[in-house]
Formats: C-alpha cells, sequence, structure tokens
C-alpha cells in the first residue's frame, strides 16, 4: 500500500479534539452581537466592537485550521519515524455553550531548547486538577515518573491560572505519593511562540482566549480604545496581523 501523504495529514486533524475556522467565526459573531446589544445605544461603542472583531476575523480568514507547521510537516514525510502518533494536547475551551480547542505541540516542546520557567510542584498543587484521573490511567505505573518534567501553561481565565498540557499521567501519580518537589516547566503567556502548537490558528485561539476578557470587561470608551490598540500591539508583535 502507497504512503498517501495527504490523506494522512487529513486524518491528523479529523478529531473531536481540533477546531475549524467555521466554528471560530460562529463565536466572534455571538460575541460581538452579545456586547454590541450591550451596548445598542451607544454608536461609538459599537464601532469600537466591531473594529476589535473585525481585526479577529482578518486573523481567523487569513489563517487555515488544516495548516501544519514544518515540525509536523517533517513528520509526515519521514516514513523511517517510529512513533505511532505525533504527540499534542487539545487546550479545552468554552465559549457559551460551544467547546473549542487549542491545540499544542508536544514533541515539539519536549524538544525545546527554551529555558522555561521552573518551580516545584507543591507552589501549583492548588491551581491543578488533582482529583481527576488521566484515561487509560491503568496502564501507567510510577515508573512514568522518570520521564520529562510536568509542561503546564498559564493562563488569564480563572479560577486556575495553569493546566498541564503533558504530564496528566505523571501527575496523577505525583498526587498519590504526596511528592512536593517533582520537576515543572511553566510556559508563561509573555513566552507563547506560534512553535508550541500545531499551527499559526491554534496559536491565534489560545491569544483570542487569554485576550478577548480584558475587552469583554471594559466599561467606558476610553478602555476599549486601550484594549484594542494594546491586542493589536500583541498580535503585530507575533507577526499574525
Amino acid at each position: 500500500m502507497l504512503y498517501d501523504y495527504n490523506q494522512t495529514k487529513n486524518n491528523f486533524f479529523d478529531s473531536l479534539y481540533t477546531t475549524n475556522n467555521q466554528t471560530i467565526q460562529i463565536i466572534l459573531n455571538c460575541m460581538e452581537n452579545t456586547l454590541i446589544n450591550k451596548n445598542n445605544n451607544n454608536k461609538i461603542y459599537k464601532i469600537m466592537i466591531s473594529r476589535y472583531f473585525q481585526m479577529w476575523r482578518s486573523i481567523f480568514y487569513k489563517y487555515n485550521s488544516n495548516d501544519i507547521s514544518n515540525e509536523i510537516d517533517k513528520w509526515l514525510k519521514d516514513l523511517t519515524d517510529p512513533r505511532i502518533k505525533y504527540e499534542t494536547f487539545s487546550y479545552p475551551i468554552i465559549f457559551g455553550n460551544i467547546q473549542i480547542y487549542s491545540c499544542f505541540d508536544i514533541e515539539y516542546i519536549k524538544k525545546s531548547h527554551q529555558k522555561f520557567h521552573k518551580v516545584e510542584i507543591c507552589q501549583l498543587l492548588q491551581s491543578l486538577d488533582e482529583n481527576e484521573i488521566p484515561d487509560n490511567i491503568d496502564e501507567y505505573d510510577s515508573t512514568c515518573l522518570n520521564g520529562f518534567p510536568l509542561a503546564v501553561v498559564e493562563s488569564v481565565q480563572k479560577p486556575k491560572p495553569y493546566k498541564i498540557i503533558d504530564g496528566n499521567h505523571r501527575f496523577y501519580f505525583i498526587n498519590k505519593q504526596d511528592i512536593k518537589d517533582y520537576p515543572v516547566n511553566v510556559i508563561h503567556l509573555s513566552s507563547l511562540t506560534e512553535e508550541m502548537f500545531i499551527n499559526k490558528f491554534n496559536f491565534c485561539i489560545y491569544l483570542f482566549y487569554n485576550l478577548i476578557n480584558y475587552f469583554n470587561d471594559c466599561n467606558n470608551l476610553l478602555s476599549m480604545i486601550f484594549e484594542f490598540k494594546k491586542c493589536k500591539k500583541i498580535l503585530i508583535s507575533f507577526n499574525l496581523l
């Protein structure tokens, strides 16, 4: 049977845990309409809200949900690679009654030479899902603790500012054995790069998730203008606009 690159690529994105452009457009439309209705009597507010969401639309029109990074492309083309699958993590995000995902590239993060901020697990125990049992935990034992440090990503969302993106099985045994000094690599928002995601589209989802509440919480026009300019500056700094 001949190897079909395009079929393998499509299978990579054929998952319930990936999000497409159409879903993001629905979310943007709903959020914009909600904010406009909230400020229905002020035309200037409506203009600023529309400008903000149009900026994000331009992002999500520009980048496709099924684009692949150079790292994944190399893996797809490497027929000698012994890995059964390319390791990623679909970060769950809920907007209203719609759940979407921002997909991290765990393979890249594990081999990245970037210097992550390191902390002790005891500093994060109250922020992580201590009682959550990972899938297929019966296939693991405490020897998995000999692996990589936990990879944790920072989020502005409350009440949990950190989420494990690699190491849920290890964390189960950390809690079970009451380990307080297991190494943790924390990826702060300020140190995110597009290479940490499977493509730019997923990078943009995570940025939107962490920036939108600042705009939602604006209570006057000046704060709206400030957040619009700040958001635009961040997106430009990442070469996304």
